[in-house]
């Protein structure tokens, strides 16, 4: 069984579109403990297998755990060979939140267990790199300062003990619509103070943290779905210290004093969404007991 943990986005800059398409980040990610869970086995033929009751948009060889699958045994040498993999989905699709990287990256962190390590971390990387901007994070995990187009990842040394609550409002926002609208749109959110972030981090002090995040998606989101603004709007009368939008959304999530405080919000709030009390977990991909999803 394998863990893959979703992420926040403390802190997200989004530059403009570079010639080939991409737009350059800066950014603080946080693996949290809202996660999907995986079960693999290896198959003596060729063909990978999904198996879960979420009925996805994209359709199974192009989904990102067969695409996650077929690279690693492509790379790995093992191509005559195939999975299984079954797929417990808690993470919200559509939310910001990684689900699909996590559950890539837990792919290709299973599959090098059970096929004994035959590529290394380097390797793996590498692949990560290729399946979509998130992965590379999603692989570490932990918290982590990330550039580029999301393959450069620092892991910060610190370690603070943050109490978050996650919402999801009753909408769904395509990563690819985002990208796109924040193009045509005044960055309205400005520029973010990054150093600003890690130095909250690293005082582990909560009110500097929720008073450093940032995400240049944020304006762009709530001016297309209202229901985005209200959502976090009643984050911060539930008392949260600070709330933001994670990644491209739908997702937002609140910064609280306490686990105490955050326990409170969420018996405030369960009522009108679905919402999760998250902390920060070290890594992005966690193995733990054998067996099928529960």
């Amino acid at each position: 069984m394998v863990r893959a943990n979703a992420k926040v986005n403390l802190f997200l800059r989004v530059h403009q579109r570079l010639p080939g398409g991409l737009h350059p980040i800066e950014g603080v990610f946080a693996t949290v403990s809202l996660a999907d869970r995986l079960a693999i086995d290896i198959r003596p033929t060729p063909g990978i297998t999904l198996v879960t009751e979420f009925a996805f948009d994209c359709p199974a060889p192009e989904n990102l755990c067969s695409r996650a699958a077929a690279a690693f045994l492509e790379a790995a040498g093992r191509a005559r060979t195939g999975c299984e993999i079954r797929l417990d989905k808690q993470i919200p699709v559509f939310s910001g939140l990684g689900g699909g990287s996590a559950d890539a990256a837990a792919v290709l962190v299973a599959l090098e267990r059970l096929h004994g390590s035959p590529l290394g971390q380097s390797a793996l990387e590498g692949l990560a790199a290729h399946l979509g901007s998130d992965v590379p994070f999603a692989l570490r995990g932990g918290l982590a300062a990330v550039r580029g187009t999301g393959n450069d990842v620092s892991p910060l040394p610190c370690r603070p003990r943050l109490h978050l609550l996650v919402v999801k409002p009753p909408c769904e926002v395509s990563t690819a619509w985002a990208y796109s609208a924040f193009d045509a749109f005044p960055d309205k959110a400005g520029p973010g103070d990054l150093e600003a972030m890690t130095a909250a981090l690293a005082a582990d002090d909560p009110a500097r943290i929720a008073a450093s995040l940032h995400n240049s998606f944020e304006p762009v989101v709530e001016a297309r779905f209202p229901a985005v603004r209200l959502a976090r709007e009643q984050l911060l009368w539930a008392g949260a210290l600070g709330a933001r939008l994670s990644g491209s959304g739908a997702a937002v999530f609140g910064v609280f004093a306490s686990e105490e405080a955050a326990a409170e919000a969420e018996s405030r709030l369960r009522a009108k969404y679905p919402v999760w009390r998250c902390s920060l977990r070290p890594a992005g991909v966690e193995l733990e007991r054998e067996g099928p999803p529960a």
